[in-house]
């Protein structure tokens, strides 16, 4: 090629590479001023390298699972409240990985739950779109298939009736519980949930089958003395009514539950979701953990550490040696603990004397006793909670009921 051929060639190829960059360039701003949301629309940041930009979800996931346009996604990062998800694209798919993940929802409380590492996959189907999700820990993995539907609004998501492994499930919501470690987890969990974003809402309908616990040692419980922080062990059982009183004001479905109660838990998550706090659904046995094993923490690993320990309890011990140990054991707030320090403490008479009303009092200070002293104080004694205690007391005939009743006036300042 001769000089002046080359002298040709040379601002022909600037011209042409500057003209594919600036196409390029355009293509990019026309791609991004797609994606940018309105005002109203469902929308996360999509960062691409030192730039953070806004993008509008369902043309997102419209743009991720076209097979022409998802690799431009391929290698980005998509930065949200539950963490920073990966994305990985194909001809065929999308799959999303965010490690470790944070899943946080009014139901679960204040505090997230963590999970070391949750991926999903994206395709498009012809009545929306279609994938499963994975979460895994500690060498176990929850898959669990979904279709779904999006707008510009949000998204729903139905993930198909699926049956877990309880165990398989502790060790992948658990964390680092060592109780899920030791250990041994029967049953399944069948579920069947539908997700609305961005809430999120959940849907959800489930089933526990067959769950057992054993190797946790709360056998030891059956004959082994009780921690001195009560002081002295009751050496007979608590009588008279306020174990009936106790049940009646916190769980009146003690006798016959497995330690957990299928309905107050789906009272409580829904109560959560409107009120953003962990609160509900324990159970005598799961508050007699928390008692003895899992602490005050108020986080979703903790409910589950609780929830282990109940469940074994209930199969190694039996319905009265948990509820005495609990009354041995449970706080009745101004550093008072176990129902036998409180009915001397408030009443001047041991706790297997007291009458069906006193009975009733007493229980209800059991939640947040602190603040309800304080109110009985200052207020008096709460007559229609007391009340409503003695109206779910049993056994207890129609007449002491209504003699019970009469008397739940009677003002019941704590002695000093």
């Amino acid at each position: 090629m001769n000089t002046r051929n080359r002298d040709r060639v040379g601002p022909l190829l600037i011209a042409v590479t500057a003209a594919m960059l600036l196409l390029l360039s355009l293509a990019a701003i026309a791609l991004l001023l797609w994606l940018r949301p309105s005002a109203n629309d469902w929308q996360q940041t999509l960062r691409m390298g030192p730039v953070s930009i806004p993008v509008g979800m369902a043309r997102a996931m419209r743009l991720a699972s076209e097979p022409r346009l998802s690799m431009l996604l391929d290698g980005r990062t998509l930065h949200t409240p539950m963490g920073t998800w990966k994305l990985a694209a194909t001809f065929q798919d999308v799959r999303v990985v965010c490690s470790p993940c944070l899943l946080a929802h009014p139901s679960l409380g204040p505090a997230p739950l963590r999970v070391d590492r949750i991926s999903a996959s994206l395709g498009r189907t012809p009545s929306g779109y279609a994938g499963t999700v994975r979460l895994h820990s500690d060498g176990r993995e929850i898959a669990v298939p979904w279709t779904g539907a999006v707008d510009s609004r949000g998204a729903t998501i139905d993930f198909r009736k699926t049956r877990l492994p309880m165990a398989d499930l502790f060790a992948v919501l658990g964390g680092d519980a060592p109780e899920v470690r030791a250990a041994a987890i029967y049953g399944q969990l069948s579920v069947q949930m539908r997700l609305r974003l961005p809430g999120p809402v959940v849907e959800a309908q489930w089933k526990v089958e067959g769950f057992h616990v054993a190797g946790l040692g709360t056998e030891r419980l059956l004959h082994a003395s009780l921690p001195q922080r009560c002081g002295p062990t009751p050496r007979t059982p608590i009588s008279g009514w306020l174990p009936a009183a106790v049940i009646a004001a916190e769980d009146q479905k003690f006798q016959t539950h497995p330690g957990y109660d299928v309905t107050q838990i789906e009272a409580a998550l829904h109560t959560n979701h409107r009120e953003g706090a962990l609160h509900g659904a324990s159970t005598l046995t799961q508050q007699l953990a928390r008692l003895l094993y899992a602490g005050g923490e108020r986080t979703p690993q903790r409910k589950l550490r609780e929830l282990l320990y109940a469940v074994e309890m209930e199969e190694t011990l039996g319905k009265a040696r948990i509820l005495q140990l609990y009354l041995a054991l449970a706080p009745w707030g101004e550093d008072v603990c176990g129902a036998e320090n409180a009915a001397r403490r408030y009443l001047g008479k041991p706790a297997s004397a007291v009458t069906a009303a006193e009975a009733a009092w007493l229980a209800s200070l059991l939640t947040n006793p602190d603040r309800q002293l304080q109110r009985t104080q200052t207020d008096g004694v709460d007559a229609m909670r007391i009340a409503r205690i003695v109206q779910d007391m049993r056994p207890m005939s129609a007449r002491q009921r209504q003699r019970a009743l009469a008397d739940q006036n009677l003002n019941l300042t704590p002695a000093r």
